[in-house]
């Protein structure tokens, strides 16, 4: 029940109280007949007195009520930010040339995000950004690719949690199978960091640049 109606109600009531009253003065002089015709008009001047006094205190009471409804202001609604993913081409995040994107759902159907929806301009821009940075990629020593690999890693497993969501919203799996999904992922990383620099240990010597190869082989010894 809202505080108005209940105003109301106590309003209604005090206008009742104040009418019986009204009415008992009445009947006590219409008893006394007409030899007391003074009394019986201060008595009606006194129910008229006390009906106006609860009247308008009912009405105060209300006002205060509706005042204070009105001075609470509505919490507002707050809206999600949707994300977009944006495209990787040559270390920076453009949008599509198209400028179109779609719409990322989960396995039940609800909305995810925004993807870029990539055009063949956009596929060639990545190739030509690949092709250019082959060369410097190539160039750098295998220490700093793999600290590059494991920087990746690290960023990866920072957010394992949010990758760990997605892939369960994504892919309907359950919290175990899509944890175990990016932690083989931030393992692969890990793996192919840690080989940067040891492939060359093991593929050649340190006198020349051909690689060489050796494998264990059984022998056998012949008499005459």
């Amino acid at each position: 029940m809202s505080e108005k109606t209940t105003a109301g109600k106590t309003a209604a009531t005090k206008k009742s109280a104040a009418a019986k009253k009204s009415a008992a003065p009445k009947a006590i002089a219409a008893e006394a007949g007409p030899a007391a015709p003074a009394v019986a008009d201060a008595a009606e001047a006194a129910a008229v007195t006390v009906a106006e006094g609860a009247v308008a205190e009912a009405s105060a009471a209300s006002v205060d009520t509706v005042s204070d409804t009105a001075a609470v202001p509505a919490e507002p609604t707050r809206l999600s930010v949707r994300k977009t993913y944006k495209l990787f081409i040559g270390g920076a995040f453009p949008r599509s040339e198209s400028g179109r994107s779609y719409q990322v759902t989960s396995a039940d159907g609800v909305f995810l995000a925004n993807a870029a929806l990539a055009s063949r301009k956009d596929a060639r821009d990545a190739v030509v950004k690949a092709r250019a940075a082959f060369a410097g990629w190539s160039g750098a020593t295998a220490y700093l690719r793999g600290q590059i690999l494991y920087r990746i890693a690290e960023m990866l497993e920072g957010r394992r949690e949010q990758f760990v969501a997605e892939v369960r919203a994504v892919e309907a799996l359950t919290e175990a199978a899509a944890a175990a999904q990016v932690d083989l992922a931030i393992d692969r990383w890990v793996w192919y960091a840690g080989w940067t620099d040891k492939i060359g240990q093991i593929r050649s010597s340190a006198s020349r640049p051909a690689w060489s190869r050796s494998s264990r082989r059984s022998a056998r010894r012949c008499s005459a």
